[in-house]
């Protein structure tokens, strides 16, 4: 069992997907995205960010063999204590706008789901972010892999089931 991590902090979708593209990947059962932050912040229309989302759930799919994509929801970004007001708010209304259109683009598809963080961390995102008051700390990073977590361990089953013989 292993893993394999292709990021590079500050990218939109489109430079996730250049990234992805470029990257020589290993076989995998699961594919995790945490996009949707920055493409918010760069005022990227939420269709035009899924298109690349699509785009690397089917290359995952194609080279890699991944049978289960969880796609993280961008954060309830109103609560982030860098971000002064309206602008938090602005950014708030913009990452709810890509969750609804990133729900919407998923639905239907067993080998894909949406993460929406649990309500208790979006009550309190600004107790669980770092010093910089834009990134999650340890203890939100930690709620938040135990999310993941959940979901993948959740959808083993379906892994199972859809096994190629």
């Amino acid at each position: 069992m292993g893993w394999q991590l292709i990021a590079t902090s500050g990218h939109r979708s489109e430079q996730a997907l250049a990234a992805f593209e470029a990257a020589d990947v290993v076989q995998a059962d699961v594919l995790i995205t945490s996009l949707g932050v920055n493409d918010v912040v760069d005022q990227i229309a939420p269709a035009q960010a899924l298109v690349a989302l699509d785009r690397i759930h089917a290359l995952a799919t194609e080279r890699a063999g991944v049978r289960l994509s969880v796609h993280c929801a961008a954060p309830p970004m109103q609560r982030f204590p860098l971000l002064p007001q309206p602008l938090r708010w602005f950014f708030g209304r913009q990452a709810a706008r890509f969750n609804v259109a990133l729900s919407s683009a998923v639905e239907g598809q067993a080998s894909r789901h949406v993460l929406h963080l649990p309500e208790a961390m979006q009550r309190n995102a600004a107790e669980l972010m770092a010093e910089d008051g834009f990134h999650p700390g340890p203890r939100g990073y930690a709620l938040w892999a135990e999310a993941l977590a959940d979901r993948v361990v959740a959808s083993l089953p379906q892994l199972s089931i859809h096994s190629p013989s």
